[in-house]
């Protein structure tokens, strides 16, 4: 059987390798490591097919997930980002994953049958590597060698003095998890006799009663118990503990306060029917939102977004700033809670690794962010909305190279789902596109409060201001 494997290089040009005899059959968003000339690379399985087209194929030599980490539907959309902005496949695909999925090789040397003579021109800095069997590549470099001592070395490797193996080294974000502890056996016979003050045992197992189980540093700041209490009571087989997986969270602790949704105003509820007409048909619809600052646009996509939920879909919102994020996610959580996740590149690895696995879990249905939020891992997409449209911010300046803003509409196309492009001064493609009956127009021409104008503008001439002290008009 053959795979053909997106690298993560500047050609648009998939490979073809052979997949191993014995192994479980290949599946399409699997990573692989695989010989590419005289390196090994890290790359994607994107097609199966039974034959090469080339005589010689070379063999994969280590399958690196169990599962898919990227499905079909943005296997298609990378591939398309691809061809469309010419860049390479396995850029794009690197790009829509999370910074904690890297992987590089570690060189480990030792020794041959023999070692340098003690008496050899070896500096006294890498004496005591003759007394070790074994060392990494990364120790060799804390040790700051020069030029000439990495030719020393490189006169060991062509000796045979000195051997090389090099091992394939996973940086996966490592999952957090926490300690909860339950009842192992009944512990009625364990309370002991009730008085007038409770033993710290009696009301740890009576909590675990009422609880089923709780994580272990929550009880232990309730009751104060010291850990030598539980490590008891597991020697004695009444409770026991496990380990359960922890998201770490970009966002504040807690929830903020709910509300309710507004009610819409008169322009609101038009622009409103248009999209739950479309939203219902489950079909592929652009709008162009075109609303005046404060008509009230953020309210109508979270009306959108409900509507999603309810027809048992998932939503992306795009902003284009990471500093505009938080106002946003506030909005969205008082409205839906822990559905909401947010991905942007101003959050570690750790964060952003578990706010992509919640999205590929289906933990989190809606997923906020900015321009990189585009490849969010989604199921069953049912609305994309991309908030100040017009913003140069979507355009990606590095490679891969695209337009953030372009590059979700088709995937709302692609997947076949609504999309809105919202904003106060419309982009000149979005106009001309609803001008020629691409996108639909929809306006939003006051403000959503009751008696609420635009800011007065003023003109100033400059002139006639009084100077002040570092202004240099």
């Amino acid at each position: 059987m053959i795979v053909e494997i997106a690298l993560v290089i500047p050609l648009r040009q998939v490979f073809d390798y052979k997949w191993p005899a014995g192994w479980n059959g290949p599946k399409l968003g699997q990573r692989v490591l695989v010989p590419f000339r005289r390196q090994k690379k890290c790359g994607l399985i994107v097609g199966i097919k039974e034959k090469s087209e080339f005589d010689s194929v070379r063999q994969i030599l280590a399958l690196l997930d169990e599962h898919p980490i990227i499905n079909r539907d943005l296997l298609d959309l990378t591939r398309w980002v691809a061809e469309y902005y010419f860049c390479g496949w396995g850029e794009v695909l690197q790009a829509a994953l999370p910074g904690g999925l890297g992987v590089h090789l570690q060189s480990e040397y030792s020794w041959g049958s023999s070692r340098p003579d003690q008496n050899s021109r070896l500096p006294e800095k890498f004496a005591g590597l003759l007394n070790r069997e074994r060392w990494t590549d990364q120790e060799w470099k804390e040790l700051n060698p020069s030029a000439a001592d990495e030719e020393l070395r490189q006169s060991w490797l062509n000796s045979g003095l000195l051997k090389v193996q090099r091992h394939l080294v996973q940086q996966r974000a490592k999952i957090k998890t926490e300690r909860w502890v339950r009842l192992k056996n009944s512990p009625s016979d364990k309370l002991g006799k009730s008085g007038r003050k409770k033993t710290k045992r009696q009301r740890l197992l009576e909590i675990l009663l009422e609880r089923d189980s709780v994580p272990w540093l929550n009880l232990r700041d309730e009751i104060k118990a010291p850990a030598s209490l539980l490590k008891q009571l597991v020697e004695e087989q009444v409770v026991e503990t496990f380990e359960e997986r922890v998201f770490r969270r970009f966002l504040p602790q807690g929830l903020p306060v709910p509300t309710d949704f507004q009610k819409l105003s008169v322009d609101q509820q038009n622009v409103w029917t248009l999209i739950e007409q479309s939203l219902d048909s489950k079909k592929y619809n652009a709008f162009l939102l075109h609303g005046v600052t404060g008509s009230g646009k953020t309210e109508v996509y979270l009306h959108a977004v409900r509507k999603c939920l309810e027809l048992e879909k998932t939503a992306l919102v795009l902003v284009p700033e990471i500093s505009l994020t938080p106002q946003l996610v506030n909005r969205f959580r008082e409205r839906f809670g822990d559905l909401v996740a947010v991905l942007h590149s101003g959050m570690d690895d750790g964060e952003r690794f578990d706010e992509w696995s919640r999205i590929q879990l289906g933990q989190a249905k809606i997923a906020i962010g900015a321009r990189s939020a585009i490849f969010a891992p989604l199921q069953n997409l049912g609305l994309v909305v991309i908030d100040e449209e017009h913003d140069q911010s979507y355009k990606q300046g590095e490679s891969p190279r695209y337009q953030g803003r372009d590059v979700a509409v088709y995937r709302a196309f692609q997947e076949k789902t609504t999309v809105i492009l919202g904003s106060a001064t419309p982009s000149i493609e979005s106009w001309q596109n609803s001008r020629t009956g691409k996108y639909h127009l929809l306006e939003l021409p006051s403000r959503a409060l009751t008696g609420a104008k635009l800011p007065e503008v003023e003109l100033l001439d400059l002139r006639q201001q009084p100077r002040q002290s570092g202004c240099y008009f």
